[in-house]
């Protein structure tokens, strides 16, 4: 896969007991280190299970599906042999923009989770007509700009799992440079999204980790929660290497405490902030909301306090 390692690499970790992300090296436009993640939650302790921004399907993917607890009756060993055994225990899979589209590409649901529903967005500029007829539920400028939830998500969405309809919530930005889709997963108060924030920092990269005693995440009473690949071709040559430096240095910029970031890429460039729907749109996310951890596609998850660093990059929308 473009902008992808040949051998995807990376860290696979357990935020918390019902969402397990694994974070992998990815190269924007083949040239600037903008890392990738995806991540599996298991949706109200029920055993059933929603993928969320799925990255290229392989050892690193199933690893991950792994971590999450999917297959607890078979000591979650996933193998070839047995992965259409649990893939049914997948309800959803979320599309979250228009650049994060491998779900599709892929085929994940006719290939591997039959019984899964594609969740996205009927605005995808980079999907043809035919794979765009893959997403089964569409979010589209009628729900865009305000939050969906419970009895909406069945109304307005058909949809009929009421573990979906219990434990998420959905915000379409359609005035986003990208078509972004948030989504609030409530039980373990986590905001998802791929391209409204990034927080790519130079100190520390999960996305770019080649031990694990580098890692601000890690301690020996969670080292359980982790597994690293040593497998990746980045581990032997690179051990000290900053992904921020050289072609990408300009990368460090993109997060949250860098005004550049804030005031040019946010509120000119992908979300203006001249919009009043995109105004509004934010203050729901910040007023409605309950979340404590941000997981995003590019650079390192926000943990604990979300909401400030939320309010520090989008303070001048709820003005």
């Amino acid at each position: 896969m473009a902008g992808y390692p040949q051998v995807l690499g990376g860290v696979t970790r357990k935020l918390s007991d019902s969402v397990t992300i694994h974070s992998t090296p990815f190269k924007r436009a083949n040239y600037f280190n903008f890392g990738a993640r995806m991540a599996i939650l298991e949706l109200n302790k029920s055993d059933e299970y929603v993928i969320w921004s799925p990255l290229p399907m392989s050892e690193e993917f199933r690893n991950c599906l792994k971590y999450s607890g999917i297959n607890k009756e078979n000591d979650n060993v996933i193998n070839d042999d047995n992965f259409s055994q649990f893939n049914n225990k997948v309800v959803a899979i979320i599309v979250p923009d228009n650049e994060h589209l491998l779900s599709i590409r892929q085929n994940l649901k006719g290939k591997f989770f039959p019984n899964s529903k594609i969740i996205g967005m009927n605005d995808l500029k980079n999907l043809s007509n035919n794979d765009l007829n893959l997403i089964d539920i569409k979010f589209d400028s009628n729900l865009a700009n305000k939050i969906v939830k419970r009895d909406q998500l069945r109304t307005d969405l058909n949809i009929s799992n009421q573990n979906i309809i219990n434990d998420l919530e959905f915000i379409y930005l359609n005035g986003h440079e990208n078509k972004e889709l948030l989504m609030l997963h409530k039980s373990s108060k986590t905001l998802f999204q791929a391209d409204l924030l990034f927080n790519i920092e130079s100190k520390y990269s999960e996305q770019y980790s080649y031990n694990l005693s580098s890692s601000p995440f890690f301690s020996s009473n969670n080292k359980d929660n982790f597994f690293i690949y040593p497998k990746s071709p980045l581990n032997d040559n690179f051990t000290n290497h900053n992904p921020n430096s050289y072609s990408s240095f300009l990368t460090r910029f993109l997060q949250p405490n860098s005004s550049l970031f804030k005031n040019i890429f946010v509120k000119k460039l992908l979300f203006p902030i001249k919009s009043e729907n995109n105004k509004l749109a934010i203050k729901q996310i910040y007023d409605d909301w309950n979340f404590d951890n941000i997981v995003l596609c590019h650079g390192n998850v926000i943990e604990k306090t979300g909401r400030d660093v939320f309010f520090n990059v989008f303070n001048d929308y709820l003005k």
